[in-house]
């Protein structure tokens, strides 16, 4: 599919759910409501790169809530370092197989990284990265969670799948879906996957924003 074809489809799958309520508080990107945001308890935040926004307006309107991120870039160490938060960081990727992966970019500024190497004439930057998987981090870190949100760049599908197969007690779930590293048909079937199994688990499904590109920002909500 050409990028534009793809582009109009992104956009045409956007209008098929509400748009998040304009009461709603948005943080950069992302909104949460202010019944909701007070009573989060722990957040992790998957992908983060430069951008923490959205983490550190929950922790000014919820001191309490204990917030863990993941992102192995060595721009999100910074990031981290800088952020009023006091987030939890570990400096690895999410992948099921929680193997050692190349970790690839074509920014030259190297604020965003993949999994995968779907451009590899221009690839600027490789890293070697540890992973770690949702199964692991709830050994570690317990089952309890409210809030999650994941940018991380092609590990949309088995992130939300984990998250469900693992019946996490999650109210709210943010995540950005890469329509661009598979054929389209079957990224689009897989989100309509996530989508219904995300409806069978008593979530409502929002969309997030109108986005330019040829990705698509989706809330899966049942914080009441």
């Amino acid at each position: 599919m050409q990028e534009r074809d793809l582009f109009i489809k992104c956009r045409e799958y956007e209008k098929r759910f509400p748009m998040v309520p304009a009461e709603w508080k948005r943080y950069k990107q992302y909104a949460t409501p202010n019944t909701f945001r007070s009573a989060i308890k722990i957040f992790w935040s998957f992908g983060v790169s430069k951008e923490i926004r959205f983490e550190d307006g929950v922790r000014r309107d919820n001191p309490d809530c204990k917030i863990y991120t993941w992102d192995p870039t060595p721009i999100s160490l910074e990031t981290v370092r800088r952020s009023p938060s006091r987030v939890i960081h570990t400096h690895k990727a999410y992948d099921l197989t929680e193997k050692k992966m190349k970790f690839y970019t074509t920014d030259e500024k190297k604020r965003c990284y993949s999994l995968e190497n779907t451009d590899p004439d221009n690839v600027v930057d490789v890293l070697e990265v540890e992973t770690e998987n949702l199964k692991s981090i709830a050994k570690r870190l317990g089952h309890e969670v409210d809030l999650i949100k994941l940018d991380i760049e092609g590990r949309w599908y088995e992130l939300c799948n984990e998250i469900l197969d693992l019946d996490l007690p999650v109210k709210m779930v943010h995540v950005e879906c890469e329509m661009y590293f598979g054929p389209a048909e079957e990224e689009f079937k897989k989100l309509d996957e996530i989508v219904d199994r995300y409806k069978e688990a008593n979530f409502k499904v929002w969309t997030n924003r109108i986005l330019g590109g040829t990705n698509i920002e989706l809330c899966f909500d049942r914080h009441e």
